[in-house]
């Protein structure tokens, strides 16, 4: 098992946990689509809002962490504007 914490989504003063089976993540799941499709590592893209993203935000070559999201994880990704300006079109755009 694998316990993962998030915030609510509802309310900024909350921590929720997410309990998932252990090989169940987000980037075991961009994983398998690029063995599957034959996609090197080097040609992915990730960003993420919060901690139930860091699966998918380690795996990823360009991974980026939204302005509104988790310190710890700003200072561990690249930068994004907030997801309320437009962060994934405008990060995605540099490699367009």
């Amino acid at each position: 098992m694998k316990v993962i914490r998030t915030s609510s989504p509802l309310d900024t003063g909350y921590i929720w946990m997410e309990i998932f089976h252990q090989s169940v993540s987000k980037g075991n799941g961009v994983k398998f689509v690029c063995e599957t499709l034959n996609i090197g590592q080097e040609h992915t893209f990730g960003i993420g809002n919060d901690f139930n993203d860091l699966d998918l935000l380690e795996f990823t070559q360009y991974s980026y962490m939204v302005a509104n999201g988790p310190q710890e994880l700003k200072d561990r990704f690249r930068a994004a504007k907030s997801n309320e300006e437009n962060a994934f079109a405008n990060a995605l755009e540099k490699y367009l």
